[in-house]
């Protein structure tokens, strides 16, 4: 046959007529019957079993894998967070003893009376005079203070607290001599 030919009826039925047949198919045996007990369970049921427990051990494993990640990066996080955390806790220490210096160095006596007497003016009292509670109008001199070397202003002169707040005489102060 050439291409421009077209096969006959005839030649496509002898060509399969030729053609070896295969061999008819024998029907399965048929597994043999048998009385299953109660409870015993059949091959395949016992294949299925099995499968199903593979399947779910290899999930079981994925699942751990995928826990085990996730925990690892959870704690990387965490750990710098922590790294974070820390270096802001060392950043505010230092601050903190900073300005722990600065309130020493502005609380410090010398400071207070310089400021006063430069910035404000004020000089030491010339004297102490102490107020005794339950005594009208008694007043009881104390010990004279030296003058101060500069000239009082007018602004006034600092006083002691205790002379200012009428009742009991402060425990810093000193006692007040008796009157004659």
């Amino acid at each position: 046959m050439t291409a421009t030919q077209r096969p006959t009826r005839a030649s496509v039925q002898a060509a399969a007529l030729a053609a070896p047949r295969p061999a008819p198919r024998r029907p399965p045996r048929p597994t043999p019957l048998r009385v299953v007990a109660p409870g015993e369970r059949t091959p395949q049921a016992r294949l299925r079993r099995r499968r199903l427990i593979v399947f779910g051990l290899a999930a079981l494993a994925v699942v751990g894998l995928f826990g085990v990640v996730a925990e690892h990066t959870v704690l990387a996080q965490q750990q710098f967070r922590l790294a974070s955390l820390q270096s802001q806790a060392a950043t505010e220490q230092a601050r903190y003893q900073a300005l722990e210096l600065q309130v020493a160095q502005l609380q410090s006596p010398a400071r207070i009376v310089s400021g006063a007497r430069s910035k404000l003016g004020m000089v030491p009292p010339a004297g102490i005079t102490y107020l005794v509670p339950g005594q009208k109008g008694a007043k009881v001199k104390g010990q004279a203070t030296p003058t101060p070397t500069t000239t009082p202003t007018s602004t006034p002169a600092l006083t002691n607290s205790s002379a200012a707040a009428p009742g009991p005489a402060s425990p810093t102060s000193s006692p007040a001599p008796s009157a004659p």
